[in-house]
C-alpha cells in the first residue's frame, strides 16, 4: 500500500454541528485558564506526556512519570530512553503552551523541525534531529509503505504546510496537520509524537486549550491513525477528537462523571459522620 499524494488534498473533517460544539467548548475553558493555574498546568502536562509516550510503547507508569517530571527521579527498572522520551515531550508541551517557540509561524518548516529537535533530543544522533530522513521506514501493524527520497519528502511537506495554512477552521487545521504529518513520516523517528505536538501547537497558537488524550484513548487513537494511513478517512479520528475534547474541558472544569460522583460521595460521607 503506497503513499497517496491525494490524501494531502483538504476535505472537510468535522460536521458543522461538531465544529460548533468544539468552538463552544473552547470558549468555556481557554489555554490561558490553564496557564493561570500552575498546579493544573503541571498536572495536565504530566498527563499529556504520559499518554503521548504510552502511545509509543513507553514502559513508564503514571507514577513513574510524576516522579520523573516533578522530582527528576528515573525509574530504575525502565530504560533511560523512556525517561528521555517523556522529558522531551514534556518540555515541548511546556514551550508550545507558553509560546516559547514563537520565533517562527507554527505552520512552517523551521517550527516543525525545531519541534522535532526537542522531541528527538538525545534519542537520535544530533545530525538526524529536525531533518528529513534518508532511510526507508515501515509502519508496524500496517500494510502502508511510506514515501522515500529526501526531495520527494521535502516537496510533499511543502504541499502539506501550504494546504494547512489555507484551512480556516482551527480544529480542522490541527487535525489535518496531525494526521498528514504522521502519514508522511518526514523524520527518521518521532513522527507521531511530533505530529501530536503540532496539533497541540496549532490550537495553542490561537489560545485554544489543546486536546488531552486519556489512557483509554490509546488503542482507539492507534486504530484511527492506522485507518487514516490506509484509507485517508478522517472519521474515526474526528470522532475520537470530539469525544476527547468534551472530556478534556469537563475534566478541567471538574465536571466529569467521575469527579461529580466523587464529590457527591464525599458530601454524603461528611453528612453521615455528622449524624
Amino acid at each position: 500500500m503506497h503513499y497517496q499524494p491525494d490524501f494531502l488534498t483538504y476535505k472537510p473533517i468535522f460536521k458543522s454541528s461538531e465544529k460548533e460544539l468544539l468552538l463552544g467548548l473552547s470558549k468555556q475553558y481557554s489555554l490561558q485558564n490553564l496557564i493561570d493555574n500552575p498546579r493544573q498546568f503541571q498536572d495536565s502536562s504530566i498527563e499529556y506526556s504520559f499518554v503521548s509516550s504510552k502511545i509509543e510503547g513507553n514502559a513508564y507508569t503514571l507514577k513513574d512519570t510524576v516522579n520523573l517530571i516533578k522530582f527528576g527521579y528515573t525509574a530504575g527498572s525502565k530504560t533511560f530512553n523512556d525517561a528521555l522520551m517523556i522529558k522531551n515531550i514534556n518540555q515541548a508541551f511546556d514551550e508550545i503552551c507558553n509560546r516559547k517557540h514563537a520565533v517562527y509561524p507554527v505552520l512552517s518548516k523551521p517550527f516543525l523541525c525545531g519541534l522535532h529537535e526537542t522531541v528527538s533530543h538525545d534519542l537520535l544522533p544530533k545530525e538526524r534531529c529536525g531533518v528529513v530522513r534518508k532511510e526507508n521506514v515501515s509502519i508496524t501493524g500496517s500494510h502502508y509503505i511510506p514515501l522515500s527520497g529526501e526531495a520527494l519528502l521535502d516537496a510533499e511537506l511543502e504541499v502539506l504546510l501550504k494546504v494547512a495554512n489555507t484551512i480556516d477552521d482551527v480544529f480542522e487545521r490541527a487535525v489535518y496537520t496531525h494526521l498528514n504529518l504522521a502519514y508522511l513520516q518526514y523524520f527518521l523517528d518521532g513522527n507521531k509524537r511530533t505530529a501530536r505536538l503540532m496539533q497541540t501547537a496549532i490550537l495553542a497558537d490561537q489560545g485554544i486549550m489543546p486536546l488531552l488524550l486519556r489512557v483509554e484513548d490509546i488503542i482507539p487513537y492507534q486504530t484511527s491513525v492506522l485507518e487514516y494511513y490506509e484509507t485517508g478517512n478522517y472519521s474515526s479520528y474526528a470522532q475520537l477528537f470530539v469525544n476527547g475534547y468534551q472530556y478534556t474541558i469537563a475534566l478541567l472544569q471538574g465536571q466529569t462523571q467521575e469527579q461529580i460522583q466523587a464529590q457527591k460521595l464525599a458530601e454524603q460521607a461528611i453528612l453521615a459522620r455528622g449524624h
